[in-house]
């Protein structure tokens, strides 16, 4: 098993990142306190196994095994975890298990104010035949049970993972527990890490065996005998069947009789209808013949009809010829009084155009009459101002004054003051005469045009009385037109319809004849039709007798077939019996066998002997790898020595002089390295017992939590020999980060979101992380569940920094990519 990638949602400082991890060689992941770096793992095991049901208070044993609520996103109402799992053997040589892909999605929700673990979904895709074998949603119990099915993983269906975080993931102040363990903790820890729980269920089963047993043979007898009843009645099936056999082919004959009379008369049926088909055609056009024959003696009386009222044809042609001279000699009086009219026309069209020519003139002499006088008018008012002008000059100068001042003035120029005035007076004067003479011509001129326009107006009236005249008789004469040519029209009309009551006749008796012709052939359709009446009543009956026999014969058919099943499932009982009969011989040695307390016996020393075997070929190995990890460990330091007893308890001692001596309380550095080479041991032999744990993932919290940098360098030393294709270190410890290959950085922004920088990884590498990134957003089983679209989705901007030049071996590329686009 190898860890791909993981994408949390709203999970603690993680608002939405996808975390892509190398397959191959020791990733380490490092960063300050707090950026979510034991929230990836915790994360992993929270996919795998879900919240566990167990309330729990101890926090360092939460890191292990997170409930929901440890993880949620502060503020957020629902989060997920997608964890990327790589399955079997997916390198280029010889498999030994298919290659799949595991993609797990467990969702987070808050619910009635607790935070829930909602379950979610799981997809297994198949890169050796390129197919998706699975993908559906779970619920979250039904989740971890699929999981740890499709994963191999011997755990128990509840409670906290004991192989997971024993075996493979070292939870951060965790390294200890295992030595901490009451020894039956640890005996189960240990039997499940290296599959040995399957022979503890072994003894179990052998009782459970022998209870199988009986109640299988007392299953099997009452089948047995069940069966031989049925069988019993195998005989009187057969003769029914024959019986019911020898029914249906009396039917069939019947069948294939009334079949061949059917055909027959369908066969005449046939050439009826033809021939009806054609006589019918002579039958439709003699009815078509007989309606316009119908038509055509009807219209024949209508238009003798209307004769009998016009004298006939030849007084009909008489009267037209009359009326054609009366129509011409109409319509030329006619002709005649429209040019009289429209002579009159313009007559008046020219008189109008000289009254309205009058009218102006009429009105121009007024006006300037109306300015002559006005004029005449004005200039009398002057004189009379001037004439009381000149008394009163006239008074002053006889008194020696100024007209204008009244100061004194001399005689000669009053005087000629007057003489002025009275000048000034006789030529208003002469004008007032002339505006008289004008007003007197213009009111003469004006008199004469007046009486000009009375005479054109009498006239224009007296020709208005002619038009007028001239039109009430051409109106009388075209009411006459009108009525003339509308009897015109009635007579020619008589006139057409006297042509074509002729042409009527004869096609009358045209059709008479053709009706006459037809007569033969349309009293053989009516003898046809009465032929193929019985005909069709004939085969009607056949046709119902045939469909009685089709369904008698059917249900025979049904009944044949149920009983020849019958007797086949009787046959097959009868095999049955046999199969059973021998099944509950075997039934009864293989329980006599249980039964009998020796085979019991044999068989449970047979298992301990194996659990025995394997168990010591176990501690073997496992004290082994123990001792060269702790040693390794603690090389330079000596005084003690640790063995590992058939319990898989550790025995510490310690050397004083040329004396070993056990103790029960080592350093706090050497429990460290003892806790940590334990674990390291565990991971070692579980991976070499359990299938699909074989060169498989490794994971280590904070493991030189109490190291000296000293025993870290060691430490650097014991990884790199490890056979663990995928490591995943994570650590805050600077002196631990040269081990790594690969470096995955954590920090924290303002908004306290972690942010991730890839650290050590070549151009390919790094195009490989981005598919990775592409693959988990596109497959999204989660994301459609999440209340947030996730941001950045698609998208993959890693902050590049170059380290070291160590080359592990290259991740292989999948097709799961392929497949998801």
């Amino acid at each position: 098993m190898k860890l791909k990638a993981i994408w949390l949602h709203n999970i603690r400082s993680y608002r939405d990142q996808v975390i892509v991890f190398p397959e191959r060689g020791i990733t380490v992941i490092y960063g300050d306190v707090g950026t979510g770096k034991s929230t990836i793992l915790s994360s992993i095991t929270f996919a795998i196994f879900g919240s566990s049901p167990a309330q729990r208070y101890d926090p360092a044993e939460r890191y292990a095994a997170p409930k929901a609520e440890d993880l949620l996103r502060k503020g957020a109402s629902r989060g997920f975890v997608q964890l990327w799992l790589r399955m079997g053997s997916c390198d280029e040589g010889g498999k030994t298990s298919p290659c799949r892909d595991v993609i797990i999605c467990r969702n987070i929700a808050v619910e009635g104010g607790s935070i829930r673990d909602k379950g979610g979904s799981l997809i297994v895709y198949n890169h050796d035949e390129g197919r998706v074998e699975e993908a559906r949603r779970y619920s979250a119990v039904e989740l971890r049970s699929r999981v740890l099915q499709i994963l191999g993983l011997p755990e128990k269906e509840r409670g906290s993972p004991l192989i997971f975080t024993n075996a493979i993931y070292v939870p951060q102040f965790n390294v200890y527990t295992i030595l901490t363990m009451s020894p039956q903790e640890r005996k189960e820890a240990i039997n499940r890490a290296l599959n040995l729980v399957k022979y503890n269920n072994i003894r179990g089963n052998i009782e459970e065996l022998a209870r199988h047993l009986r109640g299988l043979m007392r299953e099997r007898q009452t089948l047995l005998e069940r069966l031989m009843e049925e069988v019993s009645r195998l005989p009187e099936k057969r003769r029914l069947l024959e019986e019911k056999k020898r029914l249906l082919r009396e039917k069939m004959e019947r069948e294939e009789k009334l079949r061949k009379m059917i055909a027959e008369l369908e066969d005449e049926r046939r050439k009826l209808l033809e021939e009806l088909e054609e006589l019918a055609k002579l039958k439709g056009r003699h009815d078509e013949l007989s309606r316009r024959l119908e038509a055509l003696e009807k219209e024949v009386r209508s238009a003798e009809e209307q004769f009998k009222d016009l004298g006939g044809p030849e007084q009909v042609k008489k009267r037209l010829e009359t009326l054609e001279r009366e129509i011409e000699k109409l319509q030329q009086e006619r002709a005649r009084l429209l040019d009289e009219q429209e002579k009159i026309t313009r007559i008046l069209t020219d008189l109008d155009a000289k009254e309205s020519e009058l009218h102006e003139q009429v009105s121009k002499r007024r006006r300037e009459l109306e300015e002559a006088r006005s004029t005449a008018s004005i200039i009398e008012g002057q004189i009379k101002t001037l004439e009381s002008r000149l008394a009163e000059v006239e008074r002053l100068v006889e008194a020696g004054k100024c007209p204008t001042c009244e100061q004194p003035v001399s005689r000669s120029h009053g005087a000629s003051l007057v003489s002025k005035l009275k000048a000034r007076i006789e030529e208003l004067k002469g004008r007032l005469g002339k505006a008289r003479e004008e007003s007197s011509r213009l009111e003469k001129a004006l008199r004469e045009l007046e009486d000009t326009l009375r005479r054109l107006r009498d006239q224009r009236h007296e020709l208005g009385q002619q038009l007028r005249t001239l039109q009430a008789k051409a109106s009388s004469i075209t009411s006459k037109l009108d009525n003339l040519s509308a009897e015109r029209e009635e007579l020619a009309r008589a006139e057409e319809l006297a042509r074509r009551l002729e042409e009527k006749r004869a096609e009358a008796e045209k059709v008479r004849a053709d009706l006459a012709a037809l007569k033969g052939e349309v009293a053989r359709y009516s003898e046809i039709e009465v032929r193929l009446k019985r005909l069709e009543e004939e085969l009607g009956g056949l046709k119902e007798e045939l469909e009685r026999i089709v369904n008698e014969a059917g249900q025979l058919r049904g009944e044949v077939g149920e009983m020849e099943r019958s007797v086949e499932e009787l046959e097959a009982k009868r095999r049955e019996v046999e199969e059973l009969g021998r099944e509950v011989k075997i039934l009864e040695r293989m329980l006599s066998f249980v039964k009998e307390r020796e085979h019991r016996a044999d068989l449970v020393r047979i298992v301990d002997e194996i659990e025995s075997y394997v168990k010591r070929r176990a501690h073997q190995i496992f004290q082994y790898e123990f001792r060269r990890l702790f040693s390794r460990l603690m090389e330079g330091q000596e005084g003690i020595t640790v063995d590992i007893d058939q319990d898989f308890t550790p025995v510490y001692r310690i050397s004083i002089g040329a004396s070993s001596h056990e103790i029960t309380l080592p350093s706090g550095g050497q429990v460290a390295s003892v806790g940590l080479a334990y674990r390291l041991a565990l991971n070692t032999v579980a991976r070499a017992m359990v299938p699909q744990l074989s060169k498989g993932l490794l994971i280590l919290d904070e493991p030189t939590y109490g190291f000296s940098p000293e025993r870290v360098e060691k430490l650097r030393e014991v990884l790199e020999e490890l056979d663990a294709e995928q490591i995943i270190i994570v650590t805050h410890d600077q002196n631990l980060l040269p081990a790594g290959h690969y470096h995955i950085r954590l920090s924290l922004d303002r908004s306290m979101v972690t942010s991730v920088e890839y650290e050590g990884f070549t151009p390919d590498e790094l195009e490989q992380l981005e598919k990775s990134v592409k693959l988990m957003r596109r497959i999204g089983c989660s994301a459609v569940w999440a209340s947030e679209t996730p941001s950045h989705r698609g998208g993959f901007k890693p902050l590049v920094k170059t380290q070291g030049s160590s080359e592990p071996a290259k991740p292989k590329s999948g097709t799961l990519l392929d497949f998801a686009t």
